[in-house]
């Protein structure tokens, strides 16, 4: 699950990601994340993010996510 608000036409604040436990660790939480990137990429959409799973991932690789992080 990954919970956004749209702050404006082209800002995506990323409030939260989740995976059920049940699949915990399959990496499912790094799918959703790379699909959300993926999307605001190709909309010219920026990314904040108010999720502490996604602001590590923004941290641990700024390189690869410069160019959507808001």
């Amino acid at each position: 699950e990954l919970l956004y608000r749209r702050e404006s036409p082209t800002l995506i604040v990323i409030d939260h990601v989740e995976v059920r436990e049940e699949y915990a660790g399959q990496g499912l939480g790094h799918q959703l994340l790379a699909h959300v990137v993926e999307w605001a990429r190709s909309t010219d959409t920026k990314l904040l993010s108010a999720c502490p799973f996604v602001s590590r991932q923004f941290s641990k690789e700024p390189e690869r996510y410069r160019d959507v992080m808001g």
